[in-house]
């Protein structure tokens, strides 16, 4: 796609820039390299885009959550270095005020 020069003065007025006749050919050669580089960017883009629509067959991998005891509460309520008892004392998250 190749802009015009009348294309580069309408984004020159756009941008409120004033161009030379030289830097509009520079700017049109510049951004039909960009513009071009963008449209092979487009077509890898459609080539390896991922399809939409879901697998055929889906499998639950997910484990079954089970309740266990824990076998020694006593030590790890005893490797807490603030403890009221059983219970173990944290600092506050937020001030009460």
């Amino acid at each position: 796609m190749a802009l015009t020069i009348s294309e580069i003065d309408h984004l020159a007025k756009l941008t409120r820039i004033s161009l030379t006749n030289e830097e509009k050919e520079l700017f049109r050669t510049q951004l039909d390299s960009i513009l071009e580089y963008a449209g092979h960017i487009r077509e890898v883009h459609d080539t390896t885009a991922v399809s939409s629509h879901p697998p055929k067959s889906l499998e639950d991998i997910s484990e079954s959550d089970s309740i266990v005891q824990f076998s020694d509460a006593d030590g790890l309520v005893a490797a807490v270095p603030k403890r009221n008892g059983r219970s173990i004392e944290v600092p506050p998250v937020k001030d009460a005020t």
